[in-house]
């Protein structure tokens, strides 16, 4: 006799953000539905001692339980899934998948790779989110994402407090696209 069936994946959000990201998710969490979505942060962090401080803070600012990932994890709604630092997050259908940084990665984790993940789940049971940061990461997934169906939305560069990611992903995403307001993303 088989194993119990995979419970189907829940409706997931990705969310990126890097640095002015911490007000960001301070200012977004709140505000995000507590029933029917997972969330998966990808947060960049400089260092290890990060991650625990990170976690403190989102969840004092959240009534949502949010907790750091962990590998093989079952997506449940209602949760928010923090990566932890050295780790990329990645989604395979219903669970998180822990893996190493790819070869020289200079963003950890990676928004890209978390984003990209999500277009690998395809359609509209996922969504990504990026926000305030510098550089691009999380641009080119964006743009992936959106083609396999996926919502993306993009933080107003002019409220980021770095307008690098938003920015980037806005111009991958093409003409028209605009940012929204942190509460409008909720």
């Amino acid at each position: 006799m088989a194993g119990a069936p995979e419970a189907a994946a829940p409706l997931v959000v990705g969310i990126g953000a890097s640095a002015g990201g911490l007000e960001a998710l301070l200012t977004l969490l709140p505000l995000l539905p507590r029933q029917g979505l997972a969330y998966v942060l990808a947060p960049h962090m400089a260092n290890a001692a990060h991650g625990e401080l990170l976690l403190r803070l989102l969840q004092r600012g959240t009534e949502l339980p949010v907790a750091l990932a962990l590998d093989g994890q079952a997506l449940r709604p209602g949760q928010v899934c923090l990566a932890p630092p050295g780790s990329d997050v990645l989604v395979q259908g219903a669970r998180l998948r822990l893996v190493p940084p790819l070869p020289g990665q200079v963003s950890k984790p990676s928004v890209n790779r978390l984003l990209a993940s999500l277009a690998a789940c395809g359609g509209a049971r996922v969504a990504g989110l990026v926000l305030s940061g510098a550089g691009s990461d999380g641009a080119q997934a964006s743009k992936t994402l959106r083609e396999a169906g996926g919502l993306v939305l993009v933080q107003d560069p002019q409220e980021a407090k770095f307008d690098g990611m938003p920015m980037a992903a806005l111009q991958a995403l093409g003409p028209g696209v605009q940012g929204l307001p942190l509460a409008r993303m909720a």
